[in-house]
């Protein structure tokens, strides 16, 4: 993979680099995402900007220092973090209380 990335970037990252990396743009996504999913909120694809009332901004403010970046710029390569990491992001849509009896099969292509 590094080499790869050196061919298109002609900079060495080294494996831990790239691991750090990955995992950055990955909580980026997750918590870009929890905040465009939030009633209230609404986000421009074209722009990138995110708009919301001051009270959505403080209790995003209260969890995570990354929502004020949000807030300024907000993230215009999000529809790219989605192709990469959509698949391997939860979205709880398969979640179970452990007072509920499991799901079937069927129920759960239903869900889907």
């Amino acid at each position: 993979m590094d080499d790869k990335m050196f061919v298109q970037t002609e900079i060495k990252y080294g494996p831990d680099k790239l691991k750090g990396k990955y995992h950055r743009m990955h909580s980026v996504h997750t918590k870009f995402g929890e905040l465009i999913n939030n009633t209230g909120v609404t986000w421009s694809s074209t722009t990138g900007m995110v708009n919301a009332d001051e009270s959505v901004w403080d209790a995003f403010f209260k969890r995570d220092k990354i929502f004020k970046t949000f807030k300024k710029k907000g993230c215009k390569i999000y529809p790219l973090l989605n192709i990469v990491f959509s698949s391997s992001t939860a979205t709880g849509a398969f979640h179970n209380a452990s007072s509920a009896i499991p799901q079937t099969s069927e129920e759960e292509q239903a869900i889907e």
